[in-house]
């Protein structure tokens, strides 16, 4: 093992900032945050050892529990939506005589690149019922506009929709790169063999797209288990914690109320990234395909 790293030194010394960059910026607080997770830790001091009491503080408490169910919808809802979605647009772009394809990918990913903050303060002004564009929108059908914001009822389909404009164009840029690398034989080959349309698709375009599915999958489920700025702009959790995610919760226990709960928050994110660990192995280990 020395001798086989000795003689790649070299390559070591390359990569050797890149690991150090990336144990101070990622190993390192997660380390301090799993450390922390086991005191009443406050800003200022690291307070008192309790063992195991934030850990139980947290999975007992009911705004965690709630917003632990948000997180979960508002994930797999908008990660779905998203997929099927975007496999759509691709595979509809990516015909042979649709033309200026990489205009449809700038449009597509213009969404992706825009700020969050930017992003959700827009979609709180359209949504707003008074004088928001899409209510207006509705009214010019003769049609009633919620309160997309207030309504409980309503808040969280009003953020997985705006949470699913501004991804989809990223996965569509992903599915659509993957699709141009199958080869067309397979194709004719099938038509050839009497197939329509619709039995490609599902016979050769969803099989052979399994490991760009899979890799979507396990991108949408970390960004979105870790949605943070879209939320707190538009709604801060509301209305009466509907859409109070595990994110923006720890940000509350942390700084949002005065009480510095650091070390509630330390045990809140240590959870969180154990099941988004957890939920990634899943994705992975359903969605892989050797092909």
């Amino acid at each position: 093992m020395l001798k086989e790293i000795w003689r790649e030194r070299v390559s070591y010394v390359f990569i050797l900032p890149i690991i150090v960059v990336y144990f101070v910026f990622s190993i390192y607080p997660i380390l301090t945050t799993f450390h922390l997770s086991f005191y009443d830790s406050k800003i200022v001091r690291l307070g008192p050892f309790v063992g195991l009491q934030n850990y139980r503080d947290v999975l007992t408490n009911a705004s965690f529990q709630q917003a632990f169910v948000n997180t979960i919808v508002f994930t797999f809802v908008s990660t779905a939506v998203i997929l099927a979605v975007s496999v759509v647009l691709a595979v509809l772009v990516n015909l042979p005589y649709v033309k200026l394809k990489t205009l449809f990918k700038v449009i597509f990913f213009l969404p992706v690149v825009t700020s969050a903050v930017a992003t959700g303060y827009t979609w709180k002004w359209m949504y707003d019922p008074t004088f928001g564009i899409v209510n207006s929108f509705l009214s010019l059908l003769g049609l009633p506009g919620p309160n997309w914001l207030s309504d409980p009822d309503v808040a969280m389909i009003s953020l997985i929709i705006v949470n699913v404009w501004k991804w989809i164009g990223y996965f569509v840029v992903i599915l659509l790169a993957n699709l141009q690398l199958i080869d067309d034989d397979f194709y004719d080959a099938a038509a050839i063999d009497g197939a329509n349309a619709l039995q490609r698709f599902f016979h050769i375009t969803i099989p052979l797209l399994r490991m760009a599915i899979g890799l979507c999958t396990v991108l949408g489920i970390v960004a979105f288990m870790r949605a943070f700025a879209l939320v707190f702009v538009m709604t801060q959790g509301g209305p009466d914690g509907r859409t109070e995610l595990m994110v923006t919760l720890v940000y509350k226990e942390a700084f949002g109320t005065g009480l510095l709960r650091i070390g509630f928050s330390a045990a809140a994110s240590i959870i969180l990234f154990a099941f988004i660990m957890g939920f990634t192995l899943l994705s992975n280990r359903i969605t892989k395909l050797r092909v």
